[in-house]
Formats: C-alpha cells, structure tokens, sequence
C-alpha cells in the first residue's frame, strides 16, 4: 500500500499562504541591476525563503528521480536535510525557545551580499557559518524537553556522511552508475538502475520531513489554518514513516 504522500502543489500552495504572513520583498538597484530584498531582515522572512528553498528542492528532485539521475538527487536530499534543520533551528525561538548567540551569527551571514570578485581578492574571506553539528544541538535540545538526544544527532549526523557521498563524488556512490549487463556507466540518467526503487522510497523521506518543516514555519508565522492542516497530515503519514526518519 502506497504511504500518503502530499502532491507538490499542496507544497506551492502553502508558501504562498507563509508569504502573505511578512511584508514582501522590494525591488531596489543593486550593483546595477534590479533585485529584490526583504527590508525588514526578520527572522520569520528567513523562515519562508528556507520554505521556498525546501518546495523548489522536492519539485528538483522529483524531476532527477523520473530522469534516473540518482547520484544528483542525492545532493538535493542532503539540502533538503540541511534546509529542513535551518527551519527548525530558525523558527523555535519564535516560539518561545531560547534564542542564542548562534542564531544571530546565523542570520547575520543568512542576509550578507556576496562580495564582488576585486574585493573578494583583495580581501579572501569567507562567511562565518553556524556549524551543523550547533544547529543539531539546539534542535535537538528543543524536541527532546531541554536535553541532548544524541540518537537523533547520531542519525542526522549519519545522513549527512551518507549524501555527502553524493555530493563530493566519493567512489562508491559513483560507481552505481556502472551498468554491468552494457559494461559502461549510465551518465544521461540510469532509469534502470537495480536502486531507483531505493532511491525513491527514500526520497518519500523528505516530503515527510517538508510537511515537518511546513508546520513548524507556519506556527512560527502565526498562520493557524496551514498548521492545523499540517498537523492532520503529519498524523496521517507519521505511521507509514515512524522509526525511519530521524
């Protein structure tokens, strides 16, 4: 029996309902172009471009999984993990929880302009971000009544080794592209690979975790309606996903 998974446009359609909740973006002239910023900088503003990141990666994976690129879905599914933590992270102090240094040091590097090329080499330096394993911490912390559960750090921290694979290429996630019957590697989509089936029950994972990540941005905005709707969803899928997503 199939796990109950929300269409895509029940994603699309709750961030544009978190959008209504912060003054929008505005167009301003930078660096001789037209762009658009948040003014305002708030943190409920970082919370929904995390949101529209996370709805942009399922939709971006959705697509490389029906093309057989699994080597790349890997590397979204390890944004996804990271975008999915950073929502968390972000909206528990407003709700309620400790703000802390890091928070701050996160947001300030969240909102910096990259710089330009001259002043980049005149000047290397790089953001300073929050590490993972602080921003774990803390999430941790939260959903577990004030103290460390270091399981679930052990299992996020596990993912993020696993998908790392994917993204930095490493040999033995590069070499599921060998195709032993043809003796080549599959390059341009490996839609028969003995691990697509593998590979999109566990990408069933992140939409699990998307509607995890809805919710929390939504109580975080103060949108009762879309938080009520992902807690009845949560509800519905958490039997079919329990003791599988940390």
């Amino acid at each position: 029996m199939p796990r109950p998974i929300p269409k895509l446009t029940w994603f699309e359609s709750a961030v544009e309902q978190l959008s209504k909740s912060v003054p929008p973006p505005v167009d301003i002239r930078f660096r001789g172009t037209l762009a658009y910023r948040f003014e305002e900088k708030l943190t409920e503003q970082a919370v929904l471009l995390k949101a529209v990141r996370y709805v942009s990666g399922l939709g971006a994976g959705r697509l490389l999984l029906q093309g057989g690129y699994l080597q790349e879905l890997g590397v979204i599914q390890r944004t996804l993990d990271e975008i999915h933590e950073d929502i968390l992270f972000l909206a528990y102090p407003l709700l309620g929880h400790d703000s802390t240094g890091k928070h701050d040091e996160y947001l300030d590097a969240f909102w910096m302009e990259e710089p330009e090329t001259t002043d980049y080499q005149k000047r290397p330096k790089n953001k300073h971000q929050t590490s993972r394993k602080d921003i774990r911490n803390y999430v941790s912390k939260v959903t577990n009544g004030g103290k460390h559960d270091h399981v679930s750090i052990a299992a996020s921290g596990y993912l993020y080794r696993v998908y790392s694979g994917f993204v930095h290429a490493a040999a033995p996630h590069v070499l599921e592209l060998y195709d032993p019957e043809l003796g080549k590697f599959q390059l341009l989509g490996y839609t028969s690979s003995p691990l697509l089936a593998e590979h999109a029950d566990d990408f069933e994972n992140q939409f699990y975790r998307g509607v995890i990540s809805i919710g929390a941005a939504a109580a975080a905005l103060g949108d009762k309606g879309l938080y009520a709707n992902a807690l009845d969803l949560m509800s519905r899928m958490t039997p079919h996903f329990q003791d599988r997503t940390p």
